[in-house]
């Protein structure tokens, strides 16, 4: 890859897309070391200036990790693969991305805080409810030793669950949403969710210690139990951390 001045993308960006594609074809693995500034200047005959912003600009993007007295190396970004097929099932006892978590081998730690508290506008549309019903609220956050990966704000309908063994979710997410609500005689049939990807809002980037340049996927999730909203919950997850996995089965046109 060259720079290329005629191309209309600023130097710098074209400089950390070369560096990005070098780690992508492994030329460059985790922990090895990236030249710095006056190096990349010299190499690939750009300004000074120009390799300090694609390095900034990498590490904004958790790319590359710079040390006092190290240097800049490749950084270790473990992903966290979120399966799309049978994601949520009755006896798994604890939440799907703790249980793929675990599947991957990866001992994150869930941390949560519980309250109650009155349902804004639209998470009442969500869970069927009037404004300002009281509501279960827990803020749960995964990090592992790279970091936060994912954060999620669940709420639970209190006329459903007041005075029953479910009226406050577990701060440890165990039992997951299924297995309690199975418990007080409402059986989840179905989990609505609805993903988009947009840069992170001030209060995500700083809880999910990211910079401007990751984008997030946010997701609004719904549990059903029949035609019963019982959770509804906004999940944020940092881009450079997830991959999805999904395994299709392919039928043919016509077919149920």
């Amino acid at each position: 890859m060259k720079i290329n001045e005629a191309s209309g993308v600023p130097i710098w960006r074209q400089l950390a897309d070369a560096i990005t594609s070098k780690i992508t074809a492994g030329e460059l693995k985790v922990g090895d070391q990236v030249p710095s500034v006056r190096e990349l200047a010299e190499e690939w005959g750009v300004a000074v200036s120009s390799a300090a912003n694609a390095l900034s600009e990498l590490r904004g993007q958790g790319v590359i990790k710079t040390e006092r007295g190290r240097g800049s190396y490749v950084a270790a970004r473990p992903m966290l693969f979120r399966v799309g097929t049978r994601r949520y099932r009755h006896g798994d006892d604890m939440s799907p991305t703790t249980s793929e978590l675990e599947r991957q081998n990866n001992p994150a730690v869930l941390t949560g805080r519980a309250s109650v508290t009155d349902a804004a506008p639209h998470i009442a549309e969500r869970l069927a409810i009037d404004p300002g019903a009281p509501v279960s609220r827990v803020d749960y956050l995964w990090t592992d030793e790279f970091g936060p990966i994912q954060r999620s704000t669940q709420y639970e309908p209190l006329v459903l669950t007041r005075g029953t063994p479910a009226e406050l979710p577990p701060e440890t997410g165990h039992p997951d949403v299924i297995t309690r609500f199975a418990s007080i005689g409402h059986a989840v049939t179905r989990v609505s969710e609805q993903v988009y990807s947009r840069m992170p809002m001030a209060d995500e980037s700083a809880e999910l210690c990211i910079g401007e340049a990751i984008p997030v996927l946010f997701i609004a999730r719904t549990h059903y139990a029949r035609s019963v909203p019982v959770e509804t919950a906004d999940i944020t997850i940092r881009g450079d951390r997830l991959a999805i996995a999904i395994d299709h089965v392919v039928s043919r046109r016509g077919a149920k």
